[in-house]
């Protein structure tokens, strides 16, 4: 029953379309989503031409031609993965008050300052960690950072989605400027 509410309630909102979708189901690990959709803000695929404002709540059926694309996410069995960082990764001449930015797949949890490093010639950068959306985290350094040193960036497993599931470490590294 309670189902049959959920459906109903869904297609009210326009979650469902005949024969396929409008949104719903997750995109890929790197936003891949089947033919004639793309991944919106929300990480979920939207059937092209439908409003950038429409969100589903619930994971619709994806079409047929969609088998491709799907992973174990269906079964939140995948692992978080980093889909951008800022400064970008082999950048040189970065500012010296620059902040780092990484952006996640999906929502994630624990990252903190012991689980994203930030050092100087293996020194600790001092800093903090903040949260910018449910999957965007910025790092601020406390001090200036020193002219013309390599900045290395790591994240460790610490860092997991709302499952439990563990980040495969990620190291990148930029050059600071003058």
């Amino acid at each position: 029953m309670q189902a049959t509410r959920l459906l109903a309630l869904c297609l009210m909102a326009a979650c469902y379309s005949t024969p396929q979708p409008d949104c719903g189901f997750v995109c890929g690990p790197s936003g891949e989503c089947p033919a004639d959709y793309q991944c919106g803000a929300d990480k979920r695929c939207h059937l092209n031409g439908t409003p950038s404002s429409l969100v589903c709540a619930v994971d619709a059926p994806p079409p047929l031609d969609a088998k491709v694309f799907l992973d174990a996410r269906v079964g939140e069995m995948v692992p978080p993965v980093v889909v951008s960082i800022d400064p970008a990764d082999g950048a040189t001449d970065v500012a010296r008050t620059t902040t780092i930015t990484v952006t996640f797949d999906e929502t994630v949890q624990n990252v903190s300052t012991a689980t994203f490093l930030v050092e100087i010639a293996s020194n600790a950068v001092t800093g903090m960690v903040d949260q910018l959306t449910s999957d965007t985290y910025r790092f601020t350094p406390g001090a200036t950072l020193a002219p013309n040193e390599v900045v290395t960036v790591s994240l460790t497993g610490g860092i997991t989605d709302l499952s439990s599931n563990s980040l495969a470490a990620v190291s990148f590294s930029f050059e600071t400027g003058s």
